[in-house]
């Protein structure tokens, strides 16, 4: 129980989150009290009144509690990067710590048998676009030797032989700045670069199934990568278990493939229909129109 004397306020949350009454609150003694609409709430934020949204803030995240678990998550992530033997992070356990974080841009996070387009599209632009082909990526701040041995100066000429030092710690990777975003990768370098649509990243495929990715700043750029995988892990997931079993889904695609490949009309409209017969045909009595709607949306 929590008492609360003149001048406090509650039911904050219901008003700018839409969210059921958690709690009852009861007068010790004669009181007088204030309603306001949710509506006068948002519009005070949205009016920049300072002094209440500082307020408001502090309340939320010290008396509510409302950021405990995005703490916990963060803290979890990056401890996993000073592990002394592995610096890697499972992933069945961060889609668990990630789910309960509830993520306002990832409404259906939580609901098993609801495909959520809408946050599943928003992750895929911010991530390579081979990451339906990946199952490892290594993340760094600084480029590892493998893919480094020329670099871009700054008239546009390449600067032959770089140095190749060791930063510290020890571990033999090139030291550049994490901004400098100017790296040739030579010719007798592995893989090839991977592209993102919505956020600037360096991307290389170093191999077929391996990407590594070159961080720009640490905490934000990191945090983005390994959310946007949990969004896309949970998704994908979800469409993997209403497409069982796998089998016959399978042949029908293939089979569906070829006919695209047979095509003489080529145009891009017919194409697209096309592609949308086929998996109508392919997720019958497994997915709706909306959900294959939503599929070619995001690809």
């Amino acid at each position: 129980d929590i008492t609360m004397g003149p001048g406090s306020y509650f039911g904050e949350r219901a008003a700018l989150f839409g969210t059921p009454r958690s709690v009852e609150v009861r007068a010790l003694e004669d009181s007088t009290a204030w309603e306001l609409p949710g509506e006068l709430v948002m519009e005070l934020l949205e009016a920049h009144n300072t002094r209440f949204a500082l307020a408001l803030s502090s309340n939320l995240r010290y008396k509510q509690g409302l950021f405990d678990h995005f703490l916990g998550f963060k803290s979890f992530v990056f401890s996993q990067l000073h592990m002394p033997v592995k610096r890697s992070i499972d992933m069945n356990e961060l889609v668990e710590r990630y789910q309960q974080l509830e993520p306002a841009i990832h409404r259906f996070c939580n609901e098993p048998h609801s495909l959520d387009f809408e946050g599943w599209g928003y992750a895929l632009r911010r991530l390579p676009h081979n990451i339906t082909r990946v199952y490892s990526i290594v993340c760094s701040r600084r480029v590892i030797n493998v893919l480094k041995t020329r670099a871009l100066a700054d008239d546009g000429s390449v600067e032959e032989d770089i140095p190749i030092t060791t930063c510290a710690g020890g571990d033999g990777d090139l030291c550049r700045s994490p901004d400098d975003l100017t790296f040739v990768v030579s010719s007798l370098s592995p893989g090839h670069a991977v592209l993102t649509d919505e956020r600037r990243r360096t991307c290389w495929e170093v191999m077929p199934g391996k990407i590594f990715i070159l961080l720009r700043e640490l905490t934000s750029d990191y945090l983005d990568i390994v959310t946007n995988l949990c969004v896309h892990a949970i998704e994908s997931k979800k469409l993997f278990h209403k497409m069982r079993p796998l089998g016959p889904a399978v042949s029908k695609l293939q089979r569906g493939v070829v006919d695209l490949e047979r095509a003489t009309d080529t145009s891009t409209a017919s194409l697209r229909e096309r592609e949308r017969e086929i998996l109508l045909d392919v997720s019958k009595g497994r997915l709706s129109r909306e959900e294959v709607d939503g599929l070619l949306k995001i690809w």
